[in-house]
Order: structure tokens, then C-alpha cells, then sequence
């Protein structure tokens, strides 16, 4: 696939994270980032949440594919939120 090949980009926006730290939903995240994990797609998963503990909130599985970088700042209007995301991105 062009993603395998590196071709293109992707960027998965999670908004509310803290909704997929159920356990109906963790197996949906845990599979989407397992999958990134072992591909060569060039792809991020970035998750938003207003919630400071959601990733303790999961299960130790899904919270393993994180890589755990973590910025917390208050909530941004929707275009400064989107420079922000390409400028620690880039």
C-alpha cells in the first residue's frame, strides 16, 4: 500500500481520548496503534483529551503504544490548535 511504502502521511486525531479508555472501546485503540506499531506507514496518532490522567486510564496494552509524549496546555481556539499540532509534528 502507498502507506507501506511511505508515500504518504497520516495523522489520526483522537478527540475526547478519555471516551476510548473503556474497555468496549480500548480494544479499538490498541488496535489501531498495534497496527501502526508493525507496519513502516509513516503515521501518528494524536489524542486530545481535557482529562490529565486519561492514559492511566487504560489498560496496560493500549497504554504501552503510546510513546508517552505529553503536552498539556489549556484548550486553544481550533486554528491555533492545528498550528500547534504541525509545529510538533514537524
Amino acid at each position: 500500500s502507498e502507506l507501506d511504502k511511505g508515500h504518504k502521511t497520516v495523522i489520526f486525531v483522537l478527540d475526547c481520548l478519555d471516551l476510548y479508555t473503556t474497555k468496549q472501546k480500548q480494544g479499538l485503540l490498541y488496535n489501531l496503534l498495534d497496527a501502526l506499531q508493525g507496519s513502516q506507514a509513516q503515521a501518528a496518532v494524536v489524542g486530545l483529551s481535557s482529562r490529565h490522567d486519561c492514559l492511566e486510564l487504560m489498560e496496560k496494552r493500549a497504554r504501552s503504544r503510546f510513546s508517552y509524549r505529553k503536552v498539556v496546555t489549556p484548550a486553544p481556539p481550533p486554528e491555533e490548535g492545528i498550528r500547534v499540532l504541525k509545529e510538533l509534528l514537524t
